[in-house]
């Protein structure tokens, strides 16, 4: 059993070398072997953080081995329970496999499709073909009954129609096509099956949901989980993005495990923000928000409107109509540039 993370190709860590190397000179094996096995090489890779980072993390280790040994400084208590160390998320990925192997549905579905094994990850796809070819994904229609026919459940749960129905004129609308997600052997990518309630696919799709609310998991991840027995690594943090057409409606999500710090959070949120930003706006100050809202509420920039605006601040009022006029408008224009027109540039979000 080995810990499910994404693969990184030698050959790509070998060019990021070559980049550290160029801009903080000569590195030793041991020090790069130490930023591989940290995983601070595979954040650069998989786009989590900068090469600037990378080359400063380097640069400090290079220093550390070529420099006298630091002192041994002891932690306060409070530090050292609030601080993440790596090899915590890895025992609760394990810990967290260990108890959905014991779960029933776990077992009986490897013993009934699987003949009690798992298989190898280069034998999934292949069995995920196979199935879909014995088992073939039939659509299914949603149909309006007739007046006097209603479902029955038989003992199975399955329900029949009483009266038969003996034909079906029109119907209401196609069932959505359920798909089944997992990962194919050396790509990085997730495949996907049409997946119908019959079958080993129905059963795995419904299994692999289950298991993916339940501990976390991505489907792929707990598709895989149950075939391979490989195990679903749990990250420390999970970014997504909820996209509008309205710029000013776009938000970030992010859900981050309870000992991140805070500069932590700030420090992913910099990160995400400013590979999703395309572009630059100036911000509204106050003065001009609230001017935004006022020429929004009235129908007109006219005369009553901007004595509305100095009765109400005194502190901004005007004096000429025209200037009045003329800023209103303009933090009306820019109001909508932040909203409608700020350009969010299509990101795939990584965990990180």
């Amino acid at each position: 059993m080995i810990l499910w993370v994404p693969i990184v190709n030698q050959a790509a860590e070998t060019a990021a070398r070559k980049r550290v190397e160029r801009r903080c000179g000569k590195i030793s094996d041991s020090v790069w072997k130490y930023a591989v096995d940290e995983r601070m090489v595979s954040e650069f890779l998989q786009g989590e953080s900068s090469l600037d980072w990378l080359v400063r993390k380097i640069s400090r280790l290079t220093k550390l081995e070529s420099g006298s040994p630091a002192p041994y400084i002891e932690l306060s208590r409070r530090h050292r329970r609030t601080k993440r160390i790596p090899s915590r998320q890895e025992a609760i990925s394990w810990y967290v496999a260990a108890q959905a192997r014991e779960d029933g549905q776990v077992k009986w579905f490897r013993k009934a499709f699987l003949g009690g094994r798992v298989l190898r990850i280069e034998e999934v796809e292949p069995w995920i073909l196979q199935q879909r070819n014995d088992y073939p994904y039939r659509h299914a229609v949603i149909v309006r009954l007739p007046a006097g026919v209603t479902p029955q459940p038989d003992v199975n749960g399955r329900y029949t129609l009483t009266p038969p129905l003996r034909e079906i004129s029109q119907f209401e609308v196609l069932v959505p096509v359920t798909f089944l997600e997992y990962h194919r052997a050396g790509s990085v990518w997730v495949q996907r099956v049409p997946a119908g309630p019959d079958g080993p696919l129905g059963a795995l799709y419904k299994l692999s949901h289950r298991l993916a609310e339940m501990y976390g998991w991505q489907k792929a991840q707990a598709s895989g989980f149950v075939l391979t027995d490989l195990i679903p690594e749990i990250p420390t943090c999970m970014v997504s993005s909820v996209c509008h057409e309205l710029g000013g409606l776009v938000r970030i999500q992010i859900v981050v495990d309870p000992f991140y710090t805070p500069a932590e959070v700030a420090q992913t949120y910099k990160r995400i923000r400013s590979k999703m930003l395309v572009g630059k706006t100036k911000g509204l100050s106050e003065k001009h928000t609230q001017l935004a809202l006022h020429a929004l509420r009235q129908p007109e920039l006219d005369q009553p409107c901007l004595q509305s605006w100095n009765q109400q601040y005194p502190n901004w009022a005007y004096r000429r109509m025209n200037r009045f006029r003329k800023e209103a408008q303009n933090a009306q224009r820019r109001l909508e540039t932040m909203v409608r027109r700020f350009i969010i540039r299509p990101h795939k979000i990584i965990p990180s």
